[in-house]
């Protein structure tokens, strides 16, 4: 059955890599801990074994965020039971089990000063290396694009008509990311000498020097390489450029829902977060903006 069910995951609701390989160890570990409390099959696990579970996670101290993704497992898993047939609906052993609090964080974010830091410390030197590394700045902080999107885009994804990426999202959505100027600039460079120097290299529009497809810790190592230093932020990661981009947007005046729309989110609340990084901007215009702010 945990076979059945990641391969539903994967094929049905089209869950990413990262996800996958979460959920197949988590299913794992709760196995494991079913075997210590003498219950050989999860798939017969009652209330008592999940709870327990996640209750001797708590006190070895794994995070809420941790406790949450794992309870999240499970209550996935024993849905597929109850479609599946294996379990009736009433005999779900994780229907009221209470969700661990989460405290919210804002997202972290590199300044607009420390992003143009960051891409101008690539080395001006016109070599395949150089370029593809800015290149990749430069796409994840003028697209906003996520780090499994951005290894994934295919080689001919451009459309110059247009000046936009075709990017696949998340369960392979579809959605469609205007590029500027300077970006499509350094894209048409970049592919001419990729196709000079790498003809014969694999089909995907970031490849490594030897031609093969990049893949996310290539592409942090990247980030990781150029970001050193700034103690701004305490991740250096691909992600922290996406919060940047969205961000930077949001203090420059654009909308959230066209925010929403360019990060590929499917509802505005996951966007929402950014407004609290833009608060003290916001503050800002609200005291030059409102007539009674200057009254006592």
């Amino acid at each position: 059955m945990v076979t059945s069910f990641l391969s539903y995951l994967e094929h049905t609701r089209r869950l990413s890599k990262h996800t996958l390989v979460a959920y197949k160890t988590d299913l794992g570990q709760f196995a494991q801990y079913c075997l210590q409390q003498g219950v050989s099959d999860i798939s017969e696990a009652s209330r008592i074994e999940t709870r327990g579970w996640l209750i001797a996670l708590s006190e070895q101290g794994a995070e809420p965020r941790s406790l949450a993704r794992k309870q999240a497992c499970l209550r996935s898993f024993f849905k597929f039971l109850v479609v599946e047939g294996k379990r009736a609906a009433s005999d779900n052993p994780v229907l009221k089990l209470p969700s661990p609090r989460i405290a919210k964080r804002n997202p972290q974010f590199f300044s607009e000063n420390d992003m143009d830091a960051i891409i101008s410390r690539v080395p001006s030197e016109l070599n395949f290396s150089n370029l593809r590394d800015r290149l990749v700045l430069e796409l994840l902080y003028g697209t906003g694009i996520r780090l499994a999107e951005l290894v994934a885009l295919p080689l001919h994804v451009f459309n110059r008509q247009n000046n936009t990426l075709l990017v696949f999202g998340k369960r392979s959505k579809e959605r469609i990311v205007p590029i500027h100027q300077n970006l499509r600039l350094l894209l048409d460079q970049y592919l001419a000498l990729r196709n000079s120097e790498l003809p014969s290299a694999e089909p995907f529009l970031l490849v490594t020097n030897k031609g093969t497809a990049t893949y996310p810790v290539f592409i942090q190592r990247i980030v990781t390489k150029y970001s050193l230093g700034l103690n701004t932020v305490e991740q250096h990661s691909p992600h922290t450029i996406r919060h940047s981009f969205a961000t930077h947007l949001l203090d420059n005046g654009a909308e959230l829902n066209a925010i929403k729309e360019l990060l590929g989110h499917t509802s505005l609340a996951a966007t929402q977060v950014y407004t609290h990084n833009s608060m003290q901007k916001i503050r800002t215009a609200y005291s030059k903006a409102h007539p009674r702010t200057g009254t006592e």
